[in-house]
């Protein structure tokens, strides 16, 4: 292993790479707690003194740096170095994410979306960490899958600001960066936090279509080209909800994501409204709601799922991807099941505990506990 230094603090390995762009990121650690971090190297550019502050490494790091949310990465230390007179790297020293970009996690975990309360979680992790840098001013302008980072505890966290720009109070006219597929019909002509609200709306359409794949096949270019294909007509109507391409998709999320790409809403608005609300007042939204979906496959009602159908209290049926004991949290009890704790509050079970892990049920992988505890009258 060949170790690199950054600073007095942090080193990095320079042969264990984590991904690259226009940056390079490496596995490093602070040598004083040993803790892992990612180092992000940067090659020197002398800009002078650019209109986006953020092409400015030092300057994005300080940008960035004061920010604190968990749905946020948080930047850590910044450094360059320099042979004699002359920059040649800096670096932005962040804490790292084991579980990669949501990207690869999606392609790893191809069921991991057949679950909707993960669905519903992440989906409000990215709109509150959007919103928290939001409010502090700065517009992203790269929101995809890729810039979007998985911790090793499944919370999802934004990242990559090299692209990001401060919030001027009208649309920021600025050059065409970002990826095609996720940018704003309206992008040419400046960038705003609809134009991240649209990214949103397009990420959260990728990470339905990977819940609508069965099984291993969920590969990248098995729904992309999807989203490609009817690109047109989702900018011209800025809505997805009419496409019959995607009726495979319940209607709910489809409405959540025509409120992002309407180019109106906002938000604080949208989390106040399903999926976000409470399981209770969801029931008002109809039957589909109540039901969890892979493909076009519908649980019958004698199964138990997220929001409705009927709970098994026997324990002889098996509960697909998710015990209903652990709606109550790690520990907790619901519906007369108690979670056995062997989960340890994480949404992936790591196995070893009580609970029963089939590969597959009924041809559906499950990741999550299944028929937890029974507490007895």
């Amino acid at each position: 292993m060949s170790v690199k230094k950054v600073n007095e603090i942090y080193e990095y390995a320079s042969d264990q790479c984590l991904g690259s762009s226009n940056a390079t990121v490496f596995l490093g650690r602070n040598k004083i707690t040993n803790k892992r971090v990612a180092v992000k190297r940067i090659v020197y550019r002398n800009m002078g003194r650019p209109s986006n502050e953020f092409k400015l490494t030092e300057r994005e790091f300080q940008l960035i740096r004061p920010l604190d949310h968990p749905n946020v990465l948080q930047y850590l230390d910044y450094a360059r170095d320099e042979s004699g007179q002359v920059k040649t790297h800096e670096y932005i020293v962040m804490e790292n994410m084991p579980n990669l970009s949501l990207d690869t996690f999606i392609l790893k975990n191809p069921a991991l979306y057949k679950d909707q309360l993960l669905l519903v979680q992440h989906m409000k992790q990215v709109l509150e960490g959007v919103q928290y840098i939001h409010n502090n001013n700065i517009i992203h302008r790269d929101l995809k899958p890729e810039n979007i980072l998985v911790s090793h505890d499944y919370i999802l966290k934004i990242a990559d600001f090299g692209m990001s720009k401060l919030d001027v109070g009208a649309r920021s006219i600025s050059t065409q960066g970002g990826s095609i597929i996720y940018n704003a019909p309206d992008r040419l002509s400046g960038t705003s936090k609809q134009t991240d609200l649209w990214s949103i709306g397009i990420t959260f359409l990728y990470m339905c279509l990977s819940a609508t794949t069965s099984g291993q096949e969920v590969v990248r270019s098995s729904f992309l080209p999807d989203i490609c294909f009817h690109l047109k007509s989702i900018q011209e109507n800025r809505s997805v909800s009419h496409i019959n391409g995607f009726n495979n998709i319940p209607m709910i999320y489809l409405q959540l994501i025509d409120k992002c790409l309407s180019g109106t809403s906002n938000i604080e608005h949208i989390l106040s409204q399903a999926p976000f609300v409470s399981r209770e007042y969801a029931h008002e939204y109809g039957h589909e709601y109540g039901h969890q979906y892979y493909g076009n496959q519908i649980l019958d009602d004698n199964i138990c799922s997220n929001g409705g159908g009927q709970h098994d209290y026997s324990g002889t049926k098996v509960e697909i991807v998710m015990d209903y004991s652990h709606r109550g949290g790690w520990g907790g009890y619901y519906q007369g099941h108690q979670c056995c704790r062997g989960c340890k509050g994480r949404p992936f079970c790591p196995g070893g505990c009580k609970c029963k892990h089939p590969k597959k049920t009924n041809n559906i992988v499950a990741y999550y506990c299944i028929g937890c505890n029974k507490i007895k009258n």
